[in-house]
């Protein structure tokens, strides 16, 4: 099952991601973002996905349309991700999407 949390600051969107995150929920999951949508139209993004414990493709497109619409209203979107979906996003070409270590930001 796949669960979202919501947190928001002045600046910034916290989407926390639990679950699985593959074709089978990618529906539920684009309804979730779609309802969280107007939280991001002011606020850059930040979606930790280190509680994922399956992605795939489908959801690396989600993450590709969210980072779209935040583009277009001039924010951004920061993966917080484990090392080995990083590795998967770097692979991809997708390096401006993944974050520094927690630890950094």
């Amino acid at each position: 099952m796949l669960r979202l949390e919501v947190a928001c600051t002045a600046e910034r969107a916290t989407f926390l991601l639990q679950g699985r995150l593959t074709l089978y929920e990618i529906r539920h999951a684009h309804g979730m973002l779609r309802a969280a949508a107007p939280l991001v139209e002011t606020r850059d993004c930040y979606t930790d996905l280190r509680q994922i414990e399956r992605l795939d493709i489908a959801a690396v497109q989600l993450l590709l349309a969210l980072e779209r619409q935040l583009r277009d209203n001039g924010r951004t979107l920061t993966l917080l991700t484990t090392d080995s979906v990083a590795m998967l996003l770097r692979s991809l070409g997708l390096d401006r999407l993944v974050a520094l270590p927690p630890e950094a930001l």
